[in-house]
């Protein structure tokens, strides 16, 4: 898995984004998700920073994330292009 990338920000930012999805059109409370997306956000953000100085450093949440998520096919067809459109 690339370092450099901010994968797990990605899954943050999407949980984000269908929350607001889900709440304009179903008018719902999906409080959790959004959450968990903020948290999922942050955590990528802080590993990123403490990399600054320990750039071997991993949060948590990233080797998760490295363990699950990133082992399907269509997680890392999704990085590739999150990486291209943010010029990675």
């Amino acid at each position: 898995m690339d370092a450099r990338g901010f994968h797990h920000f990605y899954i943050g930012m999407i949980l984000i984004l269908l929350w607001f999805i889900i709440l304009i059109y179903k008018e719902s409370n999906f409080t959790l998700m959004l959450i968990a997306g903020i948290t999922i956000a942050i955590d990528d953000a802080v590993q990123h920073y403490k990399q600054l100085k320990d750039p071997k450093y991993r949060s948590f949440l990233h080797k998760l994330y490295g363990k699950t998520l990133y082992k399907l096919g269509f997680i890392r067809r999704l990085n590739a292009l999150f990486d291209k459109v943010f010029g990675r």
